[in-house]
């Protein structure tokens, strides 16, 4: 399903940005936490936690801040489509802890 006013991301549509998320959770190459500290803004060229697709500044960046084990903080970054197909991998893919 996806979020109002999201649009497909480069070559790969949301469907494969979910199997993507849920192939990088369970690699443990992205955090699971999703109740962290949230930021939105125009992007800054910085690369997609998700796609690894650079994020320009006519995109929306999502920046999360996580806190997987309760040390360090971990800055990820995300395309808007990028960011819902996390959050969705996020509620379906069990916590292996």
């Amino acid at each position: 399903m996806e979020p109002p006013g999201s649009r497909s991301h480069g070559p790969l549509n949301p469907q494969q940005l979910l199997e993507l998320a849920l192939r990088r959770l369970r690699e443990g190459t992205l955090s699971r936490e999703h109740q962290p500290r949230l930021f939105a803004g125009h992007g800054r060229q910085d690369c997609c936690s998700l796609c690894s697709e650079a994020i320009g500044p006519e995109d929306i960046e999502y920046e999360v801040e996580t806190t997987d084990d309760g040390t360090a903080a971990q800055q990820l970054r995300f395309h808007r489509p990028c960011y819902y197909a996390w959050l969705q991998a996020c509620g379906s893919e069990p916590d292996p802890r």
